[in-house]
């Protein structure tokens, strides 16, 4: 069982210690809702060669943005070298709504 975790993943969505500009490097995201109660729902996983790029053109954020309300839906990223495979595996391990590949 997945167990998310936000101090190990970046994101530029907050000033915290985890606050980072998104690089263009390849690596691994996860689209993540945050509820009220700061439970942490991974909706979505995926992976880049430019992380940067593909959260800007990111159709998914968009329309899990608008279905959550914008409330909460965050593009967390790690960068990762082998971030296919790491992909594969997160997406085993998390059993993500929005992936339907490799479950």
């Amino acid at each position: 069982m997945f167990s998310f975790v936000e101090k190990d993943w970046k994101t530029e969505s907050t000033y915290d210690t985890n606050f980072a500009p998104i690089p263009e490097r390849p690596g691994v995201y996860l689209l993540v809702n945050t509820d009220f109660n700061f439970q942490h729902e991974v909706l979505y996983v995926g992976s880049s060669k430019n992380l940067k790029q593909r959260q800007s053109r990111h159709e998914v954020l968009r329309v899990l943005s608008e279905m959550y309300d914008g409330l909460g839906v965050r593009f967390y990223f790690r960068e990762e070298p082998d971030y296919l495979s790491v992909e594969k595996q997160l997406i085993k391990e998390t059993q993500a709504r929005f992936n339907t590949q490799w479950r």
